[in-house]
């Protein structure tokens, strides 16, 4: 599969404008510089042009500034041998310029020098130093919170990753990187990002997630007419058919692809594109041609020094040999495989390939002391870190659980007492003395006497209520008899009350919360709307079962149907809900229950087109004794 790099003309690009925005001359000759550089530019990617010229003229404006162009001309020489495909003379300028960059303390620069400079690395096929480079870079890049340069980081990461078969990671870092492509809308990168996972994706035998990724990876290149790059895409569609069998589309998408890049000069795409050919024959068992086919890859590889790729040719041309039963040559590619292979291992020993992971090494069982060592320090150095992660989102979660415990506490216990002040509201008490005064002064003794009585027998259950949580039934319609009949004394109003309810029967097993239509009543006794105008009001109150639910409809004849709609009762049915739903132990079966608590519900009760009243009505959950 081919993978791409970040995009080499936008890193550039990006080192120009850091250049012009960093090191302004004093004099005019940074226009000078500046003109030389986008010349300098240009040339890298025309091959009819010879660059080295051009970048050995930059010497001229030595005596001005002598770090900042010998780093620059470092930097353009690295940048030569990097399209020339020279990996090893890449990465001595790219470091020479590092040297120059550092004496600069230019942070920007430093990190496009290591990021390319990884880029070079992992073409040799050097993953440790590669991931150390990204990781320089993105360490800068996040510091100077420059987007592109830390999605391009994390794209270059995720490649070495899923080289290496880290299938995880790899999937994390492109779909950072993608997040960052998308809202900076740099649609060459997005394309870039999509072809990878699509490679990934087929890589893990997801065919249609893969086939959506390099479809609109191909379509981005198509409408920008990128050639070289639909090119890779093309590749590794191909590919894509031939892991489904589909060998004719896929060998005529990949030869295409071939062709595009040898006329553009993309060495590494060629040599991947005859591997991927090979394949495709090896699958249809024309071993012979599939022979030919890796030869041609493996030379192409050798010459552009990727050691990875070699590795990976080797072995499948053991495959090829051993089908053709020409052991000889089967053992002969067999042994550069392990060469190759203990090779890349002893250069990188932190960093399990992929190529470990092949099928060889799974058919001939081959387990030598250098791999068992790179696979238990990779065990260990991972077990490490996952205690440590594993200790530190375990505080972590200990602390945050107990903050948010201790919060919800003091958010219970604010409720309880909202509860209890509403239970026992002094302002309701005031109310119902207010007649005593009357009948005392108009000579009613016995009548005072008896009304004394009453309230002082309600105030008894409301200190008795307020102190539970739960009370049967039986207690609440008990309460409310006698609330009615000091409602009734109180606007010197026969009131019409009717309280039903199909539990009658086991009125004493049913737990309700206590008092608790108590706010609504209050609200609809509140004010001339009800029974200060009115000559016959009524209330009406059912508890009814419906299932596991306990039911709870109020209605009364009253005129303003907003009564109910006040914040005051949906706070007390809230606190009603959470403090009653967090009770002691005991109450463990309620607690299961708190999501049954039904929300409130208030209506106009009509006939026709008269009102008849208003109605609010709530359920809970039904529990008993």
């Amino acid at each position: 599969m081919l993978n791409f790099t970040s995009f080499r003309w936008k890193a550039i690009v990006l080192f120009i404008w850091i250049s012009c925005s960093t090191d302004i001359f004093a004099d005019n000759q940074f226009s000078d510089i500046d003109l030389l550089e986008d010349k300098i530019i240009g040339a890298l990617v025309d091959p009819n042009v010879d660059v080295l010229p051009l970048i050995e003229g930059l010497k001229s404006f030595l005596p001005q500034r002598e770090v900042l162009i010998n780093g620059k001309v470092a930097y353009y020489t690295a940048e030569y041998y990097y399209y020339k495909e020279n990996w090893a003379e890449a990465a001595n300028f790219y470091v020479e310029s590092l040297k120059y960059f550092t004496l600069l303390n230019d942070s920007s620069k430093i990190a496009a020098a290591y990021n390319n400079l990884g880029l070079v690395y992992s073409f040799q096929g050097d993953f440790d130093r590669s991931l150390d480079a990204y990781s320089q870079s993105l360490f800068i890049e996040l510091n100077l919170n420059n987007q592109i340069g830390i999605a391009q980081c994390y794209q270059n990461m995720a490649i070495v990753f899923a080289n290496g078969n880290q299938v995880e990671r790899a999937i994390e870092f492109y779909s950072k990187a993608a997040d960052i492509f998308e809202k900076e809308k740099d649609m060459v990168e997005v394309a870039a990002v999509n072809n990878n996972l699509g490679a990934l994706y087929a890589e893990l035998t997801l065919y249609d997630q893969a086939e959506a990724h390099y479809k609109k990876s191909i379509s981005i290149y198509r409408s920008l007419n990128m050639e070289r790059n639909e090119a890779r895409v093309l590749c590794n569609i191909g590919s894509l058919m031939v892991r489904k069998q589909e060998f004719e589309h896929g060998s005529k998408l990949v030869e295409r692809a071939l062709l595009l890049m040898k006329s553009h000069g993309d060495g590494i795409g060629e040599a991947s594109a005859y591997t991927l050919l090979g394949d495709l024959y090896h699958a249809r068992k024309d071993y012979q041609q599939a022979i030919f086919l890796y030869g041609r890859g493996q030379r192409k590889a050798e010459e552009l020094n990727l050691r990875d790729l070699q590795a990976k040719i080797a072995q499948s041309l053991y495959y090829s040999f051993k089908a053709m039963n020409q052991w000889q040559n089967a053992l002969t590619a067999y042994e550069d495989y392990v060469r190759m292979r203990d090779l890349l291992l002893a250069e990188n020993p932190d960093y399990n390939m992929g190529i470990l992971n092949e099928d060889l090494e799974q058919k001939i069982g081959e387990r030598d002391f250098l791999i068992q060592k790179a696979k238990t320090r990779e065990r260990f150095f991972h077990g490490i870190i996952g205690f440590v992660s594993i200790a530190a989102l375990l505080g972590f979660f200990i602390a945050s659980n107990r903050r948010r415990r201790l919060k919800h506490q003091k958010d219970i216990e604010m409720m309880r007492k909202q509860l209890m002040r509403d239970r026992i509201n002094p302002g309701f008490i005031i109310n119902m003395l207010v007649p005593l005064r009357e009948m005392l002064n108009s000579g009613e003794t016995e009548q005072a006497v008896k009304h004394l009585d009453n309230v002082s027998e309600l105030i008894r259950k409301m200190l008795e209520h307020s102190c539970e949580e739960l009370i049967p039934l039986s207690r609440e319609i008990d309460f409310l008899k006698s609330y009615f009949d000091l409602q009734s004394i109180r606007y010197n109003s026969k009131i019409e009350y009717r309280i039903e309810s199909d539990l009658m029967k086991n009125a004493d097993e049913v737990l309700v919360p206590s008092m608790l239509t108590q706010p609504f009543l209050e609200q609809a006794f509140s004010g001339e709307h009800f029974t200060g105008t009115m000559e016959h009001p009524s209330v009406n109150i059912a508890f009814m079962r419906r299932g596991n639910l306990l039911e709870v409809i109020i209605e009364d004849n009253g005129h303003d149907a907003a009564v109910y709609r006040c914040s005051r009762l949906e706070e007390r049915h809230k606190a009603m809900r959470v403090t009653i739903a967090t009770d002691s132990q005991s109450r463990s079966a309620f607690r299961k229950k708190q999501e049954l608590f039904g929300a409130l519900h208030t209506e106009e009760r009509t006939s026709g087109n008269v009102k008849q009243g208003r109605r609010v009505r709530f359920s809970l959950p039904l529990l008993t004794n």
